[in-house]
């Protein structure tokens, strides 16, 4: 835990206390029902997966790493470059310190399998294919009676633990407002250094990245269209499985409320 803790770079929101936040999310996942569909090895495997997602990230997205043409885009080929790098270290990490020495052969396996499939599917360019494989997986896998079978019985299992983890790790905006407002200021930080430096290498800006195009609400009107399009489609199909995230939806729709009063505000 100190080696992982200690390899996430102090950027503005991709950092060590992003992780613990995605951790803690899904901690509230696992206390709300999700611990009676899975075995330990699977509440494992989802809680080591929430650490190590963003180690090592660099505060800029895989466009910028591979439009800039950095070592890292031209070492994973220009594909989900942050997210082979997460995975790389946490390997490297789990053999340094042998954590899973004492497992079975096969569930060392296994968890490899579903640690790279999970935090490979945290890169949003997989966001929309990841919500329909979920969707399909969850109106299959039922019961004679048409109810849901646990997610410990499904066959494709690493489609639900990602799904999951990428739930937790897009879940800030369903804070209470404070807290999911403080996010979504820092997220908005990050972008803006990225766009400075984009710019520094006379490369095209685009707008939620361009500092100068920023003005009051404009960090309000961009989460808007995040939770519309993103969190709440993803929640409302977690919810299927967890029906403990009704809380999140309650507060993500009085979010909506305040983020729209400050919008309209700003324009007047």
């Amino acid at each position: 835990m100190k080696d992982i803790e200690g390899l996430y770079k102090q950027v503005t929101y991709h950092n060590n206390v992003h992780a613990t936040d995605v951790t803690q999310a899904m901690a509230y996942f696992i206390d709300s029902g999700l611990i009676e569909q899975l075995e330990p090895v699977h509440v494992f495997t989802l809680l080591l997966s929430t650490v190590v997602h963003d180690v090592g990230h660099p505060g800029l997205n895989n466009t910028f790493l591979v439009d800039s043409k950095t070592e890292a885009a031209a070492r994973w080929n220009n594909s989900s470059v942050n997210e082979n790098g997460h995975l790389f270290t946490t390997y490297e990490l789990l053999e340094k310190h042998k954590v899973l020495k004492d497992f079975a052969p096969e569930e060392q396996s296994k968890i490899t399998f579903w640690l790279r499939k999970i935090v490979l599917y945290t890169d949003m360019e997989f966001h929309g294919e990841l919500l329909q494989k979920m969707i399909k997986e969850a109106e299959t896998e039922v019961n004679d009676l048409g109810d849901p079978r646990p997610i410990k019985e499904w066959t494709n299992l690493w489609i639900p633990l990602a799904f999951i983890m990428h739930c937790a790790d897009i879940s800030n905006p369903a804070r209470p407002y404070e807290l999911a407002f403080a996010w979504a200021t820092m997220i908005t930080d990050e972008f803006y250094i990225q766009g400075d430096r984009t710019r520094d290498l006379m490369m095209k800006v685009d707008p939620f990245l361009d500092r100068k195009l920023a003005k009051p609400g404009t960090t309000q009107n961009n989460q808007l269209g995040f939770i519309k399009f993103v969190v709440k489609p993803t929640l409302a199909v977690l919810k299927t499985v967890i029906p403990g995230v009704d809380l999140l939806m309650e507060i993500l729709n009085a979010n909506v409320r305040t983020y729209e009063e400050a919008v309209e505000a700003a324009k007047a």
